[in-house]
């Protein structure tokens, strides 16, 4: 029974309830380490939940920083400044690593090996894929103007009671329902999942698997092998330089040679292993379960009118597994349970 029940943990998708507690408990190793590292370098030590906006852009700065130095190339500063050939704390970003985003990567992927089920089967269309590339390019912009995504303010900001974190979520609340409307009139609406999962698709009508097409085959495109040496080069150098802390991705402050950001010279093993984990316990619940912060926020908005005119959104093309979620509050049940998971660290 205990077998049993433990393949079923790792084989089997999770609601969203759950998902909401391990990301809960995720936050709460990622604050514990972030204190733990103030304390061992005397600083006063606040909690702060999992970041990920900063450290993308530390590590965008790390792999173009690193490529410009490889080929003998003028470093383009497009993520940070550099004075003769060596990185500085001024511009945007300095070369760094963000271990939660390591350890999403290898949640997800080990939750891809544990279900046997990589997603490389997902298809989308040209318009789909130009839509998404518009609205990542909008939430990066606006995430660097709000000094955070969702992950920061909706999941961390909220319980620390942060008022900064309030208004930021008020409108990205707008901007969710917004995206959901102009996705309804570009007829995209059919896109609208919060998780794909092959077994699902496979055995339910058209409405609910036009992500799936029996010949599409990735690994026949380029631009599939190109993307996935991007992120071997992206993930790889700045987890290298985070263990190994290499010379030549160190910056200057105030003239004076600074490790590379968050590596284990620059923090600790302590800081590195904590957060990592909480970045893999985090990836996990998120991998397992398909639970995202903009699908909670927009549940609140349309719920009621989902359960009221169900006709009218199945019409728009909202697949029947959404329409399901929404209507039963599921995305925002799991993000409450992440909040009150992360209140028995806070509260106390």
């Amino acid at each position: 029974m205990q077998n049993g029940l433990l393949k079923k943990i790792f084989t089997k998708q999770w609601s969203f309830f759950w998902a909401g507690v391990v990301f809960g408990i995720a936050q709460i190793i990622y604050m514990i380490g972030g204190w733990v590292s103030s304390l061992q370098h005397g600083k006063t030590p606040t909690l702060g939940p999992i970041t990920v906006t900063t450290d993308l852009g530390k590590m965008f700065r790390t792999l173009e920083f690193s490529i410009t130095k490889f080929l003998h190339l003028p470093d383009l500063q497009l993520y940070g400044h550099s004075v003769d050939g060596v990185a500085t704390a001024t511009g945007a970003f300095v070369p760094g690593v963000g271990w939660p985003i390591v350890g999403m990567m290898i949640g997800g992927f080990l939750v891809a090996l544990a279900e046997k089920e990589f997603r490389t089967w997902v298809k989308y269309p040209p318009k789909m894929l130009l839509v998404t590339f518009i609205g990542g390019a909008l939430f990066s912009y606006g995430t660097r103007i709000a000094g955070g995504c969702t992950l920061n303010h909706l999941i961390g900001g909220i319980p620390l009671l942060s008022i900064h974190s309030t208004i930021t979520v008020i409108f990205m609340a707008i901007g969710g329902f917004l995206g959901f409307l102009i996705m309804s009139k570009l007829d995209l609406a059919k896109y609208f999942k919060h998780q794909e999962t092959l077994s699902y698709v496979k055995t339910n009508d058209l409405g609910e698997s036009v992500t799936y097409d029996p010949n599409y085959n990735p690994k026949k495109k380029i631009i599939w092998w190109l993307a996935l040496g991007f992120v071997a080069l992206f993930f790889g150098i700045a987890t290298f330089a985070g263990f190994f802390n290499p010379e030549s991705l160190q910056h200057l402050k105030d003239g004076e040679l600074i490790a590379y950001g968050k590596s284990i010279s620059d923090k600790g093993w302590f800081y590195v292993l904590s957060t990592l984990i909480a970045g893999i316990v985090a990836g996990f619940g998120m991998a397992k379960s398909g639970y995202g912060t903009e699908c909670s926020l927009v549940s609140l908005e349309t719920a009621k009118s989902m359960t009221k005119n169900d006709s009218k959104y199945a019409k728009l093309g909202v697949p029947r597994i959404t329409r399901t979620l929404m209507r039963g509050y599921l995305p925002i049940i799991g993000l409450s349970a992440t909040w009150v998971v992360m209140l028995a660290l806070i509260v106390p």
